[in-house]
């Protein structure tokens, strides 16, 4: 047997990672397993530890519940509550099972992997089943798969792209720090790259080419040889932007109206409308997509599309001000540390979050709780061995 503190805790993370990858269902199944795993481990170790900044972590469920009790609340409301538990349960996880850089480096990988795999599936699977007819609208027809965001995904997962494009820009962020260490990231990176092109990640596309001329930047001596790499990437980008329908679509939607830019300004006008009169406390979790969508000229909303314009909405100024304050936390610990992969995560995360709701969705919330915990409680401290600068 094996007398690791939290072993079994540490091998479900495992299953964990993995699961995020998987229907909903399996992700749900797997934070229970984890739950089960660490209040066993921990009743028979007869301790458990808490911290300061665990109560930060709590201030998202407290306000939750706070305008549930002011508002009232459903099924619905219960079921937002019991998806933002992760945001407690993982900090308190992370923190008494105190991982060291090997383990932690392990989950990363795991993650990785798990994605790539995800990945490679999803567009093996639509290929050989669809990109065989003849036109998309018969695609419409099929019941496999489900058109989300302009890509065909299979209909098992129906993991929406905005979610999927920032799971691999996390991924990006991951190579960008082992990079530094092994020459193979750089090169995972770049196939990162081609996965969020294909999945028509436009602010994650956005974001992850700005951390690829940092590792350009790192990497290269010439500076010439550093900008002609980036220029074919660029040119790459652009050709499939051009001749990939689905993206090209896409990117051609950004400024037509009814899409893209005019469908977030049409949120944001309708959002300080509706909560005029109530702007300390929003209109409630429980009602605000059916006040919301009185002020929208196609009167459907399932979210904003902005998590600040999320939370100000449902919650008013003291959600979002809470919310605000505990990105604020995590700030402060990410810049003291080295090396700075939270940092470059929240930071991403914060702008990604101004085009997408990321919190809305059970993908979205596990990814922010498992990641920013693992980061902020573990030890990823790993010194730079590898460089181009050498050789280049």
């Amino acid at each position: 047997m094996n007398n690791e503190k939290y072993y079994i805790t540490k091998q479900s993370l495992l299953l964990f990672v993995v699961c995020l990858f998987m229907p909903y269902i399996f992700a749900s199944i797997a934070l229970a397993i984890s739950i089960t795993a660490f209040l066993t481990e921990s009743f028979m170790l007869k301790e458990i530890k808490f911290e300061k900044s665990h109560l930060v972590f709590s201030s998202l469920i407290m306000m939750f519940i706070a305008n549930m009790l002011y508002f009232g609340f459903d099924s619905k409301v219960l079921e937002k509550l019991l998806r933002i538990v992760p945001i407690l349960f993982f900090p308190i996880l992370f923190f008494n099972v105190q991982l060291n850089s090997k383990e932690l480096n392990r989950i990363l990988d795991f993650f990785l992997g798990s994605l790539i795999m995800f990945c490679v599936f999803s567009i093996g699977y639509v290929s050989i089943n669809y990109w065989l007819t003849e036109t998309r609208e018969h695609l419409l027809t099929l019941e496999k798969t489900i058109l989300v965001g302009q890509v065909y995904i299979s209909r098992v997962f129906e993991f929406h792209t905005p979610y999927l494009s920032f799971y691999l820009l996390t991924g990006c962020i991951i190579c960008y720090h082992k990079a530094f260490r092994q020459k193979k990231y750089i090169y995972m990176f770049c196939l990162l790259l081609v996965f969020m092109l294909y999945f028509t990640g436009r602010t994650s596309l956005f974001l992850a080419l700005l951390l690829f001329v940092l590792l350009l930047k790192s990497f290269f001596k010439s500076t010439k040889k550093a900008v002609i790499l980036l220029t074919c990437i660029v040119f790459f980008i652009g050709y499939a932007c051009y001749n990939f329908p689905m993206l090209n679509e896409k990117t051609m939607r950004v400024f037509e109206k009814g899409f893209g830019v005019y469908q977030r300004y049409y949120y944001l006008e309708a959002a300080f409308i509706a909560v005029k009169e109530n702007i300390i406390l929003g209109l409630g979790l429980v009602n605000y997509q059916v006040e919301l969508s009185k002020f929208l000229p196609n009167g459907v909303i399932a979210n904003t599309h902005n998590q600040y314009l999320e939370f100000f909405v449902s919650t008013g100024l003291f959600g979002l001000v809470t919310y605000l304050y505990l990105k604020f936390e995590i700030l402060k610990k990410a810049i003291v540390q080295r090396p700075r992969t939270l940092l470059i995560f929240i930071i991403f995360f914060s702008l990604a979050e101004l085009t997408e709701a990321l919190l809305y969705r059970q993908r979205g919330i596990m990814l922010f709780a498992f990641i920013t915990s693992l980061l902020f409680y573990s030890n990823l401290t790993e010194k730079k061995v590898y460089s181009y600068r050498n050789n280049v």
